[in-house]
């Protein structure tokens, strides 16, 4: 049976789980960049990261373990405390017990107007691509991609949060999440050094849709 819960507790062995997949998700994405390996293959797309401490110097370790304690910290202080202008949430999915993606979001107060986005997201290599039914964490029986299913379901609460414009952002060199977020409805906002933003103004998509 699969499932997506809303993580609110960080002393649990979701929680525990969840930070394992964080730090595969802080190597997976350092390595990529790193490396340039958004278009290669799955098998050397695979052994960079799986031997990622024989690829990386001793200053990249040193970031890498900085980056990945600092999105646990992140974690922790988004379920312990609460801020009303910027409500994070961690998006679980489970196989059963086992957490096997992970989503998060977040709902900001931006001046005059509420601005949701979309933060990391990851799903373990073996259930890439995968179909099945999934009961969202609305109790709903949804059925068709995984990560599609794990998406909606933060889509809903944008929409029930009355969300405006949504944002997200992505590495220069991940091109296949850059095709992917252009055919969701965002546009290319702005870059830097590492990373593009996007944004979908909600009104307009709403008015396509019509």
């Amino acid at each position: 049976m699969f499932k997506i819960e809303i993580l609110n507790n960080y002393n649990n062995d979701l929680f525990n789980q969840l930070k394992q997949l964080i730090e595969r998700f802080a190597i997976d994405v350092f390595v990529v960049q790193k490396f340039n390996l958004a278009n290669e293959s799955y098998k050397k797309k695979s052994n960079y990261i799986c031997n990622y401490k024989k690829y990386l110097s001793t200053e990249d370790l040193k970031y890498l373990e900085k980056d990945i304690n600092e999105r646990i910290d992140f974690a922790i202080n988004s379920i312990k405390y609460i801020d009303n202008d910027k409500k994070t949430r961690y998006y679980l999915l489970l196989n059963e017990n086992r957490v096997i993606a992970f989503q998060t979001a977040q709902v900001r107060k931006e001046k005059d107007r509420l601005e949701g986005w979309r933060n990391f997201a990851y799903i373990d290599d073996s259930y890439r691509g995968r179909k099945n039914e999934v009961i969202d964490s609305y109790g709903k029986r949804k059925r068709g991609m995984l990560s599609n299913i794990l998406y909606e379901n933060i889509s809903d609460w944008f929409k029930e949060e009355n969300v405006e414009f949504e944002r997200t952002a992505t590495g220069k060199n991940m091109y296949k999440n850059i095709k992917t977020y252009i055919k969701k409805g965002f546009i290319p906002e702005k870059c830097d050094d590492k990373k593009i933003y996007f944004i979908k103004n909600y009104s307009k998509s709403q008015k396509r849709k019509n």
